[in-house]
C-alpha cells in the first residue's frame, strides 16, 4: 500500500545514541516552522515522546527509545511523517573517518603486520583517554584469535609504565595461515582489535622504481610511443645490473584523469579493445636503469586512456617482485569533456536532459572555445535471433542512428557550461565536435527512460540509502584551539535557507542562516568543552520550490570534520645513525625526542625490520599522534523525507549519483625452508634529561635495508619517525635456491656475489656442501670483481636419498686476507606419501617380537622410519618413561597431549620420589603454555581436535583426552586457555547428545 500527504512540513532528523533531534522547515521556502507538534512512535503506533519546535524549528527528544519507529509533525492543517527504519542518508562521498570515538583509547602496534608460522610477535599498546591524556593503569584481558576466530591464547596484560603494555607471543609452528587478531576486551565496553597476517612468505630482496620515483602523472600523445624509465636495485644498495624486467600492459578508457573534473568523459564513446598484451622484455644496465617502451597502439582511440603497467623485476634465480604503474594517453593538447547532470542514472523521457561541457588541458586548465558543433543522435537497436553451425541459435542486433537535434555552443572557459537537449524515450549519443582543434570529438551514450539497466540498478538498490546532492564545506585553518572562531566557507549547488550544525555524539551548536548562490561564510565559536575528535560541521541547504518553472523542492548536504589543535602535544622524533652499516655486529642507535616541556618524562620504542618484509604488506610506521588525535568517525544518522517529495513535473524525477612443528604432510615431515627474517625490537627505553635515548641492537648476518621505526610518548604527548638504513658487507652474497629438494633431485642454483668494498679486487672463493647435498659443479677458486660489480656463479646440486637439511657453505677472502663466510640450509624430503603400519601382538613373559618379521622394512626409507611402542601391564620404569615423555618432541595430537600430561601432576615432591630433578612452577607453566599453543593449532573450529592439524579428521577419543588434560592442569592450579577448554567441553556435550556412529556423523561437519 502506498500513501502520500499534501503538506508544507519538511522533516530533517539527526539520530544520536540516546537522543533524536528534529528540524522542521517549510518545504516551499525552507524557513523554520515554530510551534510544530512532534511525536515519536513505536512500530505499533504507541506514543514514546513528544515535543514542540522552537522558533528555530528545532525539537529534541532526550532518551529516545530504541523502539522508535517513526516521527510525526503537525502544524495548523499540515501533517508530515518520517520513518526511522531502513537506511539513513548515504553520506559515503564525504570523508567521515573510520575509527569510532571512545572515552578510553587503546593504541596497539607491532614492528610489522606479516609473520611466518613459528615467529615471535612483539605486541605493544598505549592506553589513554579519548583526548590522549593519561589514565589509571589497569590490567587488560586479551585473546589472540586464529583466522577461524577461535582463541589460540588468552592472557592478562599488565602495564609496564605510564600506560604502556608489552607482550611477546610465539606463533605455533603449525599456525594457520590467514588473519590473526589480538583482541583487547573490557575497554570502554568495546573490544579493540589489532589484525595481522600469518603466511609462508619470502622477503623481497629488490625494489623497482618508475619514472625516478616521481608521483606526477605522465601524459603521452596518442601518436607517440610510451616510454617509462625504470630503476631496479637490490635492497643492500647495489644496482640490479643485468636483471630482467617483464611487463604486461592493459589500457582502458579513463574519465578520472583530471582530478578537478571528476565525472567528465573525454573522447569518443566507442569501446576500446582492452585485452592485455606483453611488452618487450628488457635488461637493466650496469646502473640498474632501463626504459619500458610501448608501441603507439592507440592511434585511433580518440579518447583519454589509462595505461596500466604490471612489471616484474627478476632476481638472478628467477624470483620476481611485482609493481604496478599507471600512465595516461591524452590525444590532444585540449579535449572536450562531457558530464551528465543525471550521473549514472537515466534522464526522464520527454524532458530536457542536462549536461556540463568543458574544454580542458590534461592538468585541468579550462579553455574557451567557439563554434562547437553539438549533435544529439538517436540510436535504434533491433534484436533478432540467428542460427549458424558454430554458435547454434544466438541473438544479434542491428543499429540504426539518425540525428535528432543540433546546435552551436560557445564555451567561456571560466567554469563548466550548461547544455540541455530534448529527449524522448530511447537510446541516445551526444556528440560535441571541435573542428578548430583537429576535429576533436567527444561523445557520451545514455538512455532516456527506464531500460533494463535502470531496473537492474533499482533491484540492487532496494533498501539502499538515498544519496543527497553535495554542499562544499571548507575551513580557513588546519585546526582550532578553544576560543578560536572557525570560519566555514559554504558553497551550495543552489541558494537557500540552511541549517548549520556542529556535532559529536550529540548536538554542540547550530544556526539557521541564508546561503547565497555564490556561497557564504559562517563563523563558528570553538568551545573549550570540545575535546573529542569526532566533531563535525554539517550544512543542510534547502532549495525552494518554484511551480512556475517546475522546480521541485530539495535539499543538499555537506559534512566536514572540525580538527582540534593538538600540535603542542606532538613530539618531534629523530633517529641518528649512519646511512650504511655493517652486518653481524652490534650497533648503537640514538633517538632524539623534542617538542615540549615533557620531553624528560618521555619513553621510546625502536624497531628495526627488513624493508623486504614491510614492502609485501605496504606496512606503515605506527603513528600514535594520529591514533589519539586523528579524525574519528561521524556517528550520526541523518534522515529526512525530501527524496520522497513528488516532483512538480509529471514524469519520474531522475535519481542523482555523484562521485565519486610441523604437522606431517602427505609427503612425510614438511621440509623446513631456510628463510631469514630480520625484525628487532628494543622494548621500552627511557629518554634522558637531554632528550636522548640510546638503543643497542645486534644486526645479524644480513644484507639488505632496514627500516628503523621509533615511537615516543609521554603522559599526553606523542610522536614517531622512521628512517631507512642500508646493511651491507664489503662483499655481499645472495643465493637463489628452491625451498626444498626431493630424493635424487638435481637443481641449478645461482649465487650472486657483489663487490661493495670500494675498489677492484681478486677474491679467493671456496664452495662446499654437507649431506644430504652433493656439489656436482666446480666454480673455481678465484673471482675478479670491479667495484660495485656483480657476478653470478651457477652450480648444480644433487640430493641424496636421505631426509634432512644440508648446508651450502661459501667462503670468500679478499686481498687483505679478510674472510667472509656465508651458509644456507636446504632441506631434502621424500617425494612419496607417508605410510603408517599398526601392529598389535600379545606377548607372554620372556617373549619378544622382531619388527622385521612383521613388516618388510626394506620397502621404506630407513632414515624416515619412526616407531611408537605401547606396552600394557609391564614394569613402567617410571623415571625413565617420564624423562623420555617430557623430552619427547612435539608430534601428533596424542603425542602433544601425552608429553604435557605429566606436567599437570609434576609437583616437586612427586618428581623427587621418582628421581627426577624438580622443575620450578614457572618452568612447568611455560611448558604447559607451549603445549597449549601446540594443541591450539590442532583444535578445529567446532571445538574438537584433528590428529595432525586443524584440517585433519576429528579424533573423538583424543578430544576427550585433551579435555581431561586441560581440566587436570587447571585443577592443579596451572593456567590454561579457558576459551579452548570451553569449546572442547561444548564439543563433548555434543558427543553425548548424539545418536549413532561418530564415523558416519563426523563427515558432515
Amino acid at each position: 500500500m502506498s500513501y502520500f500527504t499534501v503538506t508544507d512540513l519538511g522533516i530533517h532528523a539527526r539520530v544520536y545514541d540516546n537522543q533524536i533531534d528534529i528540524y522542521i522547515s517549510s518545504i516551499a521556502g525552507g524557513e523554520a516552522i515554530a510551534g510544530a507538534a512532534i511525536s515519536l512512535h513505536d512500530s505499533k503506533g504507541r506514543l514514546l515522546a513528544s515535543e514542540e519546535t522552537t522558533a528555530e524549528g528545532y525539537a529534541s527528544l532526550i532518551n529516545a527509545s530504541s523502539r522508535a519507529y517513526y516521527i510525526t509533525a503537525r502544524y495548523s492543517e499540515h501533517f508530515s511523517f518520517l520513518q526511522l527504519s531502513g537506511p539513513a542518508l548515504d553520506l559515503s562521498e564525504f570523508e567521515l573517518g573510520k575509527k569510532q570515538q571512545a572515552n578510553e583509547e587503546i593504541f596497539i602496534y607491532a614492528p610489522r603486520d606479516l609473520y611466518r608460522p613459528g615467529e615471535t610477535i612483539d605486541f605493544s599498546a598505549l592506553r589513554r583517554d579519548g583526548d590522549g591524556k593519561p589514565m589509571v593503569d589497569i590490567p587488560l584481558s586479551v585473546k589472540i584469535l586464529r583466522p577461524d576466530k577461535v582463541a589460540a591464547h588468552s592472557f592478562t596484560w599488565h602495564p609496564i609504565k605510564n600506560g604502556y603494555y608489552q607482550y611477546q607471543y610465539k606463533l605455533p609452528l603449525a599456525a594457520r595461515p590467514g588473519n590473526w587478531v589480538l583482541q583487547v576486551t573490557g575497554v570502554d565496553r568495546k573490544a579493540v582489535e589489532y589484525e595481522l597476517k600469518v603466511e609462508e612468505f619470502l622477503p623481497e630482496r629488490m625494489e623497482l622504481e618508475f619514472n625516478q620515483g616521481s608521483e606526477q602523472k605522465l601524459f603521452f600523445d596518442e601518436n607517440e610511443s610510451i616510454e617509462i624509465p625504470v630503476t631496479g636495485r637490490y635492497l643492500y644498495g647495489a644496482p640490479a645490473d643485468g636483471n630482467r624486467v617483464s611487463t604486461w600492459v592493459r589500457a582502458r578508457k579513463a574519465n578520472d584523469i583530471v582530478d578537478s573534473l571528476r565525472g567528465y568523459e573525454f573522447g569518443h564513446a566507442d569501446k576500446l579493445d582492452s585485452r592485455p598484451f606483453e611488452a618487450a622484455e628488457i635488461k637493466l644496465d650496469k646502473l640498474g636503469n632501463g626504459v619500458i617502451k610501448l608501441p603507439a597502439k592507440w592511434r585511433d582511440s580518440r579518447s583519454s586512456l589509462q595505461v596500466t603497467l604490471t612489471s616484474s623485476l627478476y632476481e638472478t634465480g628467477g624470483r620476481p617482485i611485482n609493481r604496478v604503474y599507471k600512465s595516461y594517453v591524452w590525444p590532444e593538447p585540449a579535449m572536450i569533456g562531457i558530464r551528465p547532470d543525471f550521473g549514472d542514472g537515466n534522464p526522464d523521457p520527454n524532458s530536457q536532459a542536462g549536461f556540463k561541457i568543458v574544454k580542458s588541458t590534461s592538468n585541468g586548465e579550462l579553455l574557451a572555445a567557439q563554434d562547437l558543433e553539438v549533435t544529439l543522435i538517436r540510436e535504434d537497436r533491433n534484436y533478432f535471433w540467428e542460427y549458424n553451425d558454430n554458435q547454434g541459435w544466438h541473438w544479434q542486433w542491428t543499429d540504426k542512428e539518425f540525428p535528432v537535434y543540433t546546435q552551436t555552443l560557445a564555451l567561456e572557459g571560466k567554469q563548466p557550461d550548461a547544455l540541455k537537449v530534448p529527449v524522448e524515450y530511447g537510446r541516445y549519443r551526444l556528440e560535441v565536435l571541435d573542428r578548430a582543434n583537429n576535429n576533436q570529438l567527444s561523445s557520451l551514450r545514455f538512455h532516456a527512460g527506464r531500460d533494463w539497466y535502470y531496473w537492474w540498478r533499482k533491484s540492487n538498490e532496494a533498501g539502499v540509502a538515498v544519496r543527497p546532492d553535495q554542499v562544499s564545506l571548507a575551513f580557513d585553518a588546519e585546526a582550532y584551539k578553544a576560543g578560536d572562531i572557525a570560519r566555514l566557507r559554504v558553497v551550495s549547488p543552489h541558494a537557500g535557507q540552511a541549517i548549520i550544525t556542529v556535532e559529536s555524539d550529540r548536538l554542540l551548536w547550530f544556526k539557521r542562516t541564508q546561503i547565497d548562490a555564490r556561497g557564504s561564510t559562517i563563523e563558528i565559536p570553538v568551545d573549550e568543552d570540545w575535546l573529542h575528535h569526532n566533531i563535525y560541521v554539517s550544512a543542510v541547504v534547502f532549495k525552494a520550490a518554484d511551480s512556475a518553472n517546475l522546480i521541485s523542492p530539495n535539499r543538499a548536504i555537506g559534512v566536514q570534520h572540525l580538527p582540534l589543535h593538538r600540535k603542542n602535544r606532538q613530539l618531534a622524533v629523530e633517529i641518528e645513525t649512519a646511512d650504511k652499516i655493517l652486518p653481524d655486529r652490534s650497533h648503537q642507535f640514538r633517538v632524539r625526542v623534542s617538542g615540549n616541556r615533557e620531553t624528560r618524562q618521555s619513553h621510546i620504542t625502536l624497531a628495526a625490520v627488513d624493508v623486504g618484509v614491510l614492502a609485501i604488506s605496504s606496512f606503515e610506521t605506527p603513528d600514535p599522534f594520529d591514533a589519539f588525535f586523528g579524525q574519528r568517525r561521524y556517528a550520526v544518522d541523518q534522515r529526512d523525507m525530501y527524496a520522497n517529495i513528488i516532483a512538480l513535473e509529471e514524469s519520474q524525477r531522475a535519481e542523482l549519483r555523484f562521485g565519486g612443528d610441523a604437522a606431517l604432510a602427505r609427503g612425510g615431515e614438511a621440509a623446513k625452508a631456510d628463510v631469514q627474517i630480520v625484525s628487532l625490537f628494543s622494548g621500552l627505553v627511557d629518554v634522558d634529561a637531554d632528550g636522548f635515548a640510546e638503543v643497542s641492537m645486534h644486526i645479524p648476518d644480513f644484507n639488505g635495508r632496514l627500516r628503523l621505526m621509533a615511537l615516543a610518548f609521554s603522559d599526553d604527548s606523542f610522536g614517531s619517525a622512521d628512517r631507512d638504513v642500508t646493511v651491507a658487507a664489503p662483499v655481499v652474497t645472495q643465493l637463489s635456491m628452491p625451498r626444498f629438494l626431493a630424493f635424487n633431485d638435481t637443481a641449478t642454483l645461482a649465487l650472486d656475489v657483489t663487490n661493495l668494498s670500494g675498489k677492484a679486487q681478486s677474491f679467493r672463493i671456496d664452495l662446499e656442501t654437507t649431506t644430504p647435498l652433493r656439489l656436482t659443479t666446480d666454480i673455481g677458486n678465484r673471482l675478479d670483481l670491479k667495484d660495485s660489480e656483480k657476478r653470478t656463479l651457477r652450480f648444480d646440486l644433487k640430493a641424496s636419498d636421505i631426509i634432512g637439511r644440508g648446508e651450502i657453505k661459501f667462503q670468500i677472502s679478499d686481498e687483505q686476507g679478510q674472510t667472509f663466510n656465508k651458509s644456507w640450509k636446504l632441506a631434502v624430503r621424500s617425494a612419496y606419501p607417508a605410510v603408517t603400519e599398526s601392529i598389535a601382538s600379545v606377548l607372554d613373559a620372556g617373549d619378544s617380537i622382531d619388527i622385521n618379521d612383521v613388516v618388510d622394512l626394506d620397502d621404506y626409507q630407513s632414515d624416515s622410519l619412526q616407531a611408537l611402542v605401547s606396552v600394557s601391564k609391564a614394569n613402567l620404569r617410571l623415571q625413565e618413561q617420564l624423562k623420555h615423555l617430557i623430552g619427547y618432541p612435539y608430534g601428533c595430537l596424542e603425542q602433544a597431549a601425552s608429553k604435557a600430561y605429566p606436567l599437570a601432576h609434576a609437583s616437586s615432591d612427586k618428581l623427587e620420589k621418582v628421581g627426577i630433578k624438580p622443575l620450578s612452577l614457572e618452568e612447568i607453566q611455560s611448558r604447559i603454555n607451549q603445549a597449549m599453543n601446540r594443541l591450539g593449532s590442532l583444535q578445529k573450529s567446532n571445538g574438537g581436535f584433528g590428529l595432525w592439524d586443524s584440517n585433519s579428521m576429528e579424533e573423538q577419543w583424543l578430544t576427550a583426552y585433551v579435555a581431561d588434560f586441560m581440566l587436570t592442569a587447571r585443577g592443579n592450579g596451572y593456567s590454561i586457555s579457558e576459551d579452548m577448554l570451553a569449546a572442547t567441553l561444548k564439543r563433548l556435550q555434543n558427543y553425548v547428545k548424539r545418536q549413532g556412529s561418530f564415523i558416519r556423523q563426523r563427515y558432515s561437519e
